[in-house]
């Protein structure tokens, strides 16, 4: 079937199920038509041939056999159709030689295949002015000899009639037929719902509004439920275990490293040394706090709901403003389009925080944050600050640049927020901002769907 199927149909349950529907029953209304139109005949031409057969009895009633042989018949006996001429009702009797034919046939005769040993048979045949007839042949034995009796009707005005009445089967099946494929489509239609309602469950399930799916389904789909359920199930605990994993290993490095750079300061180790190895050791620690930050991007899927901006900014905000309160800092925020991000929370908490940070860390005496939704996500970060060089700009926008290589204050964090941006196949752009003066960030991520206000 995937072959038969035009590609445009291929990738659609609901085109598949009515283009075979439809398929389906204009065979079986072709075939059914071919069965009306031989019944129709079938039984027309048979009612023909049992009126055919009285009028062969009712002939043989009036013949009549004198002492010399000669064979006598009244014509007023038999139907008035019988002696117009070329009515297209006729009759022929033969016997020993003689041969009565009816009025009809205006002295012409009836040409037909005479089969020895055959008592009744039915023929087609052509009749005067080329008339096509159906004859019933019959062979009686009367006053002792053999009579061949032919009876014949012309079939031309039944054939038109016919064919008038299959004309107006035909309209009423086309009627019935489109009724039935409009009906069976609203079936089907309204048989794939609950396949909207899956799709639908695993959208909320996407923006974390349900942690799993229903399984109050038809019996076809439910072991499919049932599976993506035990997946959504699994990639969470796979999730939980990923993140207890880089908790444990970053206890795990950071104690020794503290260690070693603690060691590296006493007054026990040459200068040299020291000089050499301590920005190695922050080199190394900066290092795996950003790959322990990129290990936890390992899974998109959270079962925690979205970050709803109404909810999530206020709190971060005001951390925020408590970190840096000397600064008094004005934090402008303005978001149109969106309600609910569809991203994992935990990335959005840290992308946005990882940016507010870092221009509250900078700016002067203002921060503004723009968050709008249209094709993409775009969210904007700028600072009243000093900015940064167009020549270090550039480097902090090459990937894997060394935290330090970076300008101080946009290194880590930035990179940690790159990370993020490039896991959602987003895109990153870093500048001066034209409204405040200083620093800018803009980060553009495709999304789906986004719930709007």
């Amino acid at each position: 079937m995937r072959h038969i199927l035009p590609q445009s149909l291929r990738g659609s349950l609901k085109a598949r199920l009515a283009t075979w529907l439809v398929v389906t029953l204009i065979i079986l209304y072709i075939a059914q038509g071919l069965v009306v139109g031989f019944m129709m005949r079938h039984v027309t031409e048979g009612y023909v041939v049992r009126r055919l057969a009285l009028d062969s009895e009712l002939l043989m009633t009036g013949v009549d056999v004198d002492a010399k042989g000669k064979i006598a018949f009244n014509n007023d006996r038999m139907p008035l159709v019988y002696r117009q001429p070329f009515s297209g009702h006729y009759y022929a009797l033969w016997s020993e030689g003689q041969v009565l034919a009816s009025r009809s046939l205006g002295g012409r005769a009836l040409e037909f295949q005479r089969k020895t040993g055959v008592i009744e048979s039915i023929e087609y045949i052509n009749g005067p002015l080329n008339q096509h007839l159906l004859a019933y042949i019959r062979v009686y034995d009367f006053y002792g000899r053999v009579f061949i009796v032919a009876v014949a009707q012309d079939l031309s005005h039944l054939q038109s009639e016919i064919l008038d009445l299959y004309v107006y089967y035909i309209f009423i099946s086309i009627a019935a037929l489109v009724s039935l494929i409009v009906i069976q489509t609203f079936i089907v239609t309204r048989g794939l719902r609950p396949l909207d309602q899956v799709r639908h469950q695993l959208r909320e399930l996407e923006h974390g509004e349900r942690e799993h799916l229903t399984e109050e389904v038809p019996t076809e789909i439910t072991p499919l439920v049932r599976e993506i359920n035990h997946l959504v199930d699994a990639l969470a605990l796979r999730l939980r275990r990923l993140r207890n994993a880089t908790g444990n290993l970053a206890h795990a490095l950071k104690t020794p490293l503290a260690v070693i750079s603690r060691s590296l300061e006493s007054t026990d180790v040459a200068a040299k040394v020291r000089a050499e190895l301590l920005p190695q050791v922050k080199t190394i620690s900066d290092f795996i706090e950003r790959e322990l930050k990129r290990a936890r991007l390992a899974s998109t899927y959270s079962h925690k709901r979205g970050f709803v901006l109404d909810e999530e900014l206020p709190p971060l905000i005001q951390s925020l403003k408590a970190v840096y309160h000397e600064k008094r800092l004005d934090f402008d925020v303005h978001v149109t389009g969106v309600y609910n991000c569809p991203l994992d929370r935990e990335d959005m908490l840290e992308l946005l925080g990882n940016l507010l940070d870092n221009a509250a860390k900078w700016a002067a005496r203002r921060v503004r944050l723009g968050i709008s939704a249209e094709t993409e996500l775009k969210i904007t970060v700028e600072d009243d600050g000093a900015g940064v060089a167009a020549e270090q700009i550039e480097g902090l926008t090459k990937r894997g640049a060394r935290a330090d290589e970076s300008t101080a204050g946009h290194g880590l964090g930035l990179a940690i927020v790159h990370d993020i941006v490039e896991h959602y196949y987003g895109r990153m752009h870093m500048g001066s901002s034209k409204r405040l003066g200083g620093f800018a960030v803009t980060v553009y991520i495709p999304l789906r769907r986004i719930v709007r206000k």
